[in-house]
């Protein structure tokens, strides 16, 4: 009995054409290609995007750095320092707070800080000479400490010029094939000497 059944389902239910199957394939290999370029340009996408993203980051790292250091300057030297070894693109100076040490010393910290581009690497140098007076005002020490951070790579370009009373800061970076440059117009505490 079951197996009447069986053969009256079997003969009840009619087989796929061959053009049914081919239309069948067709539209497979049609989805099967829309998602294969799809992941294509979504994986080349995020690699543009991650580029363009990091360009921008190391742009905008520069710039607070260098932003931060112009406004606590007296002093811009625009171009090379002839006193060190590094082709320098901007050297600043300033004197910190004055503040006391446990023998209640006076102390006052003088900052010089230079930047530099070596090949694709934006470099900070930061000299620091410290002065310790006693209570009298005698000067009884002079301590110098000196250290260079790397700021940013994959820099390729880094400009200042000065425009009326504020300075403009010109940075640009290349990760990949994605390039990013910006201008920043900064006003300073001092003056740029040229």
């Amino acid at each position: 009995m079951i197996k009447n059944l069986l053969k009256r389902f079997h003969r009840s239910q009619p087989g796929f054409t061959l053009i049914e199957i081919a239309v069948a394939v067709a539209i497979s290999a049609f989805i099967t290609v829309g998602t294969v370029i799809s992941l294509h340009h979504l994986i080349i996408g995020g690699s543009n995007t991650r580029e363009d993203m990091r360009s921008t980051q190391f742009v905008q790292n520069t710039g607070s750095w260098i932003r931060q250091d112009v406004l606590m300057s007296q002093s811009i030297l625009s171009g090379d320092n002839p006193t060190t070894g590094e082709n320098e693109t901007m050297t600043l100076y300033w004197a910190g707070a004055s503040y006391k040490d446990a023998q209640d010393n006076d102390l006052i910290d003088y900052y010089e800080v230079s930047y530099y581009l070596d090949s694709q690497e934006l470099r900070r140098k930061e000299h620091v000479t410290t002065k310790v007076y006693n209570s009298n005002g005698s000067l009884i020490n002079t301590i110098e400490d000196e250290g260079i951070a790397l700021i940013s790579d994959n820099i390729t370009g880094f400009t200042i010029s000065s425009e009326n009373v504020s300075m403009v800061l010109s940075i640009s970076a290349l990760v990949g094939d994605a390039s990013t440059e910006k201008t920043y117009e900064i006003l300073p505490r001092a003056a740029l000497i040229e």
